[in-house]
C-alpha cells in the first residue's frame, strides 16, 4: 500500500489457489491478471491493463483493444497447448496451406463409457461389450478433429478474437461403407481451413476435416466458427466450396442455346450426349474466392463436370466447366445455375411432415446439462477457457460459463439414435446441427423432431433443441437410413 492506496488486491478460490489480481502498477495504470487452470492442471495468466482515466467519470477505466486481442491470443495459444500434453508443441498456422493433422486417438472403454455418461447417452450399445468389443458413439469422430480446430483458431492465420468466438455450425456426414467404431480403434484427421472472411458482425472461419479410424477415411466434418466483432483485413479473405452440387433443367433449346454459348461450357470431346430441354444435368463445381473487399471478388476460379442421365439411368460425363474472373461481385456459373434448379433426391411432405415426438415420454426427450463443463472438456480437448473460468466467461459478455456447443449437439442426437432411429446407431448418416442460443451448467432442455421429407431413399429429419422456457439452443437436421426389410 503507498499513499493509502491498496497497490495489490488477490482474490482466491475454496482451495486456497489465487484466482485474480488486480494490481496497481503506476498511479493510472492497474494490471488485471486472471488466474487459469488448463484441463491438465498447469496455470496460466491473462495478464490485461487498463488505464484510470478520472477525467471521464461515467467510464474512468480504459483498455487497449489491440494489446488486449493479442494478450488474449497468445494466452490461447499457450492454453491450447498445454491441453495437448507433453508430448504435442504448439506449431503455428500462418497459412491456409499449412499441413493439419491431428495425433492417433486409441478408443478406450474408459473413454466411451465417461463421455456417454457426461451426454447422458443411456443406451446398451455403449455400455455392453460385444464380440468386436465395446462400440463407441459417432461424436468420438469429432474428438479426433477437435485439436486441428482449435490450433487454427489460436493461430495467427486467424488472428485475435479468441474471447468472442461462437461455434456457429457443425455437420458429420459418413462415408459409405464407414465402419462402427470400438474400444482399440485409432482415429485421426487430416483438415483444410476452407474460408476466412468478413460478414457484418465479424468474420467467419470455416474448416473441413476428414476423420480416418484405422487409416480408413470414414467421414467428413464441417465446422463454421464466427468471431464476433472481429474482421480480417479483406484482401487476406478467401474462401473455398468443394463439391458443390446443381441439379437443372434447362425448358426450352433456346435455354439450351445459352448454355452452350457460355465460354465456361465446354463439351467433351469424346462426348457421347449432347444437352437437351427437359432432361436433367447434374453439376459438381469447386469454387476458390479471393476479395478485394468484403463485398467485392479480386478473383472467381469455378472448375467441376457436368453430368446427364442417359436412357439407361447412367451417368454420363458430357462436358466441363471452367471460369475465371476478377473484379466481380458474384460468381456468373452459380448464378445462372441458380435459375434452373431442381430438387434432385429430395421431397419434401405437405405442412412440414409429421412429429415423431409427440407421444413420446418427456423423460425420454429432455436432459439435464452438468453442473461443471470440466468433464466434458477433459474428454473432448475443447478447453476454451471460457467455459470453465467465470472471469473470462464475464470478460467475453457471457452469463456464465456457458457448455460447449458440441455437448448439445451430442446429447441430442443420443435421443435421436434412441427415439427416430430405434437405437441403430449405423441407420444415422448425416447429422448437422446450428447453434442459436446459449446453454448454462445445469440447465434443461428438451428436443422435438419431425419426419420433413425423403432424400435420396433416406428419411429427412429435423429437429429443436430448447431450454424448458421454450427459448431454442440449436436446430439440427440429419438423413437417416430406413428399416432394413426382407419380403
Amino acid at each position: 500500500m503507498a499513499s493509502d492506496l491498496p497497490s495489490l488486491l488477490v482474490v482466491t478460490g475454496p482451495d486456497d489457489a489465487v484466482e485474480l489480481e488486480l494490481a496497481l502498477e503506476r498511479q493510472s495504470v492497474i494490471v488485471l491478471a486472471i488466474h487459469h487452470r488448463s484441463l491438465l492442471d498447469t496455470t496460466h495468466q491473462l495478464r490485461l491493463k487498463l488505464t484510470y482515466c478520472p477525467a471521464y467519470p461515467l467510464a474512468p477505466i480504459h483498455t487497449s483493444r489491440e494489446s488486449d486481442d493479442e494478450a488474449m491470443r497468445i494466452f490461447s495459444m499457450r492454453v491450447w497447448a498445454a491441453n495437448q500434453g507433453t508430448q504435442a508443441s504448439y506449431i503455428d498456422v500462418t497459412s491456409p496451406s499449412t499441413p493439419l493433422r491431428s495425433e492417433e486417438l486409441v478408443i478406450t472403454e474408459d473413454n466411451i463409457r465417461s463421455f456417454c455418461q457426461n451426454i447422458r447417452d443411456r443406451s446398451w450399445r455403449y455400455a455392453t461389450k460385444g464380440s468386436k468389443g465395446l462400440q463407441a458413439p459417432m461424436e468420438f469422430l469429432y474428438l479426433g478433429s477437435m485439436s486441428t480446430m482449435t490450433r487454427v483458431m489460436v493461430s495467427s492465420l486467424y488472428g485475435p478474437g479468441q474471447l468472442d468466438l461462437v461455434h456457429s455450425f457443425n455437420s458429420i456426414e459418413l462415408m459409405d461403407n464407414a465402419p462402427t467404431m470400438f474400444a482399440g480403434d485409432k482415429i485421426y484427421s487430416t483438415a483444410a481451413i476452407t474460408g476466412l472472411y468478413n460478414t457484418s458482425s465479424g468474420k467467419v472461419l470455416e474448416i473441413s476435416s476428414t476423420v480416418y479410424c484405422n487409416d480408413q477415411p470414414v467421414a467428413t466434418i464441417r465446422s463454421t466458427i464466427h468471431g464476433r466483432g472481429h474482421y480480417v483485413e479483406p484482401t487476406k479473405a478467401f474462401r473455398h466450396v468443394h463439391g458443390e452440387k446443381f441439379s437443372v433443367v434447362l425448358p426450352t433449346d433456346a435455354d439450351v442455346a445459352v448454355l452452350e454459348s457460355k465460354q465456361w461450357f465446354v463439351y467433351r470431346e469424346d462426348a457421347a450426349h449432347q444437352v437437351k430441354p427437359n432432361v436433367q444435368l447434374d453439376f459438381c463445381l469447386d469454387s476458390q474466392y479471393r476479395y478485394r473487399t468484403d463485398s467485392l471478388y479480386s478473383s472467381v476460379l469455378t472448375t467441376g463436370t457436368v453430368a446427364i442421365k442417359t436412357p439407361t439411368g447412367a451417368n454420363a460425363h458430357i462436358a466441363d466447366v471452367d471460369f475465371e474472373w476478377s473484379a466481380i461481385t458474384g460468381n456468373s456459373v452459380t448464378e445462372y445455375l441458380g435459375q434452373y434448379l431442381v430438387n434432385s433426391g429430395v421431397s419434401l411432405f405437405d405442412n412440414h411432415g409429421y412429429s415423431l415426438t409427440a407421444s413420446v415420454n418427456a423423460d425420454l426427450l429432455q436432459v439435464t446439462a452438468p453442473s461443471t463443463n470440466l468433464q466434458y472438456g477433459r474428454l473432448s480437448g475443447d478447453g476454451n477457457p471460457f467455459h470453465f473460468n467465470p472471469y473470462i466467461a464475464d470478460l467475453a459478455r457471457h452469463p456464465g460459463t456457458i457448455c460447449h456447443g458440441l455437448w448439445t449437439s451430442a446429447s441430442t442426437r443420443a435421443i435421436m439414435e434412441c427415439i427416430v432411429a430405434g437405437g441403430d446407431s449405423e441407420r444415422i448418416r448425416a447429422y448437422q446441427v446450428e447453434f442459436v442460443g446459449i446453454l448454462l451448467p445445469n440447465d434443461t432442455i428438451r428436443t422435438s423432431f419431425s419426419h420433413v421429407g425423403m432424400k435420396d431413399g433416406r428419411m429427412l429429419v429435423k429437429g429443436q433443441t430448447s431450454k424448458t422456457n421454450g427459448e431454442p439452443v440449436m436446430l439440427v437436421e440429419a438423413e437417416i437410413d430406413q428399416l432394413r426389410t426382407a419380403y
